[in-house]
């Protein structure tokens, strides 16, 4: 038995080794709406730089890398004031990585945490986009819990 499972992962490993642009690509580029948070609590430190530097080095990767792949729009929250919901700083769509690149780099923590207004908030800009067979997600970028009684 120990043999099998040996001969088995092995043939999964090669599987998994493909390239990956051995792997068909087709149909209609998913749509990611990346809600990232920047809330005061992102200034804390991780591995000697900040939670906030983490974060946008990451959705800067993500959506350069993709760029062609994958449709995105950004929203950052707090909004207006500590609790207002987040609001959409970048439309969906391809090729957007400087777009979201610029606003990433002249955007600073500051505020409370309103994850839930700010979900909801990305929830009614998805609904309201055309297409109803397009993979839709949302891709929820933070480091805390509700602080804004949202749910």
């Amino acid at each position: 038995m120990i043999r099998i499972l040996s001969i088995s992962f092995g043939i999964f490993s090669l599987l998994l080794a493909q390239p990956a642009a051995a792997q068909p690509q087709c149909g209609t580029a998913p749509e990611m709406m990346l809600v990232l948070d920047r809330s005061g609590s992102m200034t804390g430190l991780t591995g000697g730089k900040s939670k906030w530097s983490h974060a946008t080095a990451a959705v800067k990767n993500l959506t350069t890398k993709y760029a062609t792949q994958i449709r995105f729009a950004l929203m950052v929250f707090p909004g207006a004031g500590d609790c207002g919901p987040g609001k959409v700083d970048v439309a969906m769509g391809l090729n957007n990585a400087v777009a979201v690149s610029n606003l990433l780099s002249g955007t600073f923590p500051t505020g409370m945490t309103p994850l839930g207004h700010s979900l909801k908030a990305a929830h009614a800009y998805l609904t309201k986009l055309p297409g109803t067979k397009v993979s839709r997600a949302v891709l929820l970028i933070t480091d805390g819990s509700e602080t804004c009684g949202g749910s």
